[in-house]
C-alpha cells in the first residue's frame, strides 16, 4: 500500500503542471473556441494556447524578408547597390518591380541573390549559377550628334558617356571642331541632355568630346548617371524559402502521451486506494457510476431538435391548378367578347384599319 501511495504521489507531482496547462487551455477554448488557420495567425496568448493544446507547438512569428530599394548599378562588376542593408542570404529568390529597370533585367523573371556586402549584391539566373546577370547600360542604341550645319561634317552615334568627366564617346571619329553647333537625337539620352536644345562641341580626342551650352562657355554640360527611382527587390516566397517558422513537435507529443498514461495510472491508483481504504464501498461505486453517466446525460440533453418549418400561409398553386374566380375585383368597362367591343367612349375612332399579323404569328 505504501508503494502504491508513493507512486501515486510522484506521478501526480510530475504531471500536475502539464495537466494544469491542458486543463486551463481546455477551459479557455471551451469558453471561447477561437480558431486560426495557421500558427502564424495567432497573436494573443490565448490564441497561442490553442495551438499548444491542439498541435503541441507554441507559435512564433518570424518577420519576412523586406523589400529593398535599388540605389545604383556598377556595370563593370554587375553589382547592384541598395539604399538600405538588404539582409538577403545567398540564394534568396527576388523579382524587381519598377518602370526604369537596369538594362539586362526583366521584371517577369525570378533572380537569385548572391551577397557582396550588406548593401551590394549580384543577381543570377539560378541558385547554382556563379556567373551574375550581365547588366547593360540604359543608354539608347541610336543616339546621334547632328551638326546644325551639315556642310563638311557628318552625324555620329554616341556609344557611351562618362558622368564623372562629362564626356561622350562616339562610335567613329567625330572630326568635330571646337565650337561646332549640334543637336542630339534619340531615346534614352544621357541624363543632363535634352533633345530640343543645341549644344557646342569641344574635342577631347578623336572619339571623345564634351558638350557646352555656348560656344564660349568652357564648363561642359553636367552629365549624370541614370537614376533608378522606385525600383525595388521583392523577395519571392517559395517552398524552399519560407519565412514561417518550422516546428518539431515530436518530443512534446511524447511528453503529452506520457502525461496521458501517467494521469490514467494515477486515476486508477486513486480508485484502488479509495476501494482499499474505505470501509463502505458503495459510495465509491456510486461516484464512479455518476461520473461516467453525467457527461453522457448532459450531451444527450444538449441535443436540440431542429425547429419545425412554419407553413406558408399562401402556398403557391400548382401550374395546372385552376383557381376560383376573384369576386372582389371591380368590373371592367364595356363588354369583352367576340366581335367589336361595345360601350366604348364616344370619341373613340371607328375607322381603324384591321391589325394584320405576319404569317405564323
Amino acid at each position: 500500500m505504501k508503494k502504491i501511495r508513493r507512486v501515486h504521489l510522484y506521478l501526480g507531482c510530475f504531471f500536475t503542471p502539464l495537466l494544469f496547462l491542458y486543463l486551463f487551455s481546455g477551459f479557455l477554448l471551451t469558453r471561447d473556441a477561437e480558431r486560426q488557420k495557421e500558427p502564424a495567425d495567432a497573436e494573443s496568448f490565448i490564441q497561442k494556447l490553442y495551438w499548444v493544446h491542439t498541435s503541441q507547438l507554441y507559435p512564433t512569428r518570424t518577420e519576412s524578408l523586406a523589400s529593398a530599394e535599388l540605389e545604383s548599378v556598377d556595370l563593370e562588376g554587375n553589382v547592384l547597390t541598395t539604399a538600405q542593408p538588404h539582409q538577403y542570404p545567398d540564394g534568396t529568390p527576388v523579382r524587381l518591380t519598377g518602370l526604369e529597370l537596369p538594362g539586362g533585367l526583366d521584371n517577369s523573371i525570378t533572380y537569385f541573390v548572391r551577397t557582396v556586402n550588406d548593401t551590394a549584391l549580384t543577381l543570377h539566373t539560378s541558385s547554382g549559377t556563379r556567373a551574375p546577370v550581365d547588366l547593360l547600360d540604359k543608354l539608347g542604341d541610336n543616339i546621334r550628334l547632328n551638326p546644325v550645319d551639315p556642310a563638311g561634317h557628318n552625324a555620329t552615334r554616341v556609344t557611351a558617356f562618362n558622368p564623372e568627366a562629362n564626356t561622350l564617346t562616339t562610335e567613329s571619329p567625330h572630326s568635330f571642331p571646337d565650337g561646332l553647333e549640334i543637336d542630339v537625337s534619340g531615346i534614352d539620352l544621357p541624363p543632363g541632355l535634352a533633345g530640343l536644345l543645341s549644344y557646342f562641341t569641344r574635342s577631347v580626342d578623336p572619339h571623345t568630346l564634351t558638350l557646352h551650352d555656348a560656344a564660349d562657355n568652357t564648363a561642359p554640360v553636367d552629365l549624370q548617371e541614370f537614376s533608378y527611382d522606385q525600383v525595388f527587390f521583392e523577395p519571392v516566397i517559395t517552398e524552399g524559402n519560407q519565412s514561417a517558422t518550422q516546428y518539431n513537435t515530436t518530443s512534446f507529443k511524447w511528453l503529452v502521451y506520457a502525461m496521458s498514461l501517467g494521469v490514467l495510472a494515477t486515476m486508477i491508483l486513486g480508485v484502488v486506494l479509495a476501494i482499499r481504504t474505505m470501509k463502505e464501498k458503495w459510495p465509491v461505486w456510486i461516484s464512479l457510476g455518476a461520473g461516467a453517466t453525467v457527461p453522457f446525460l448532459l450531451l444527450w440533453l444538449g441535443q436540440v431538435s431542429p425547429a419545425q418549418d412554419t407553413p406558408n400561409p399562401a402556398p403557391p398553386s400548382a401550374p395546372d391548378e385552376k383557381l376560383p374566380p376573384r369576386k372582389d375585383l371591380p368590373p371592367l368597362p364595356g363588354k369583352i367578347g367576340p366581335g367589336p367591343p361595345k360601350d366604348l367612349p364616344k370619341n373613340f375612332p371607328k375607322d381603324l384599319p384591321p391589325l394584320k399579323l405576319p404569317p405564323g404569328k
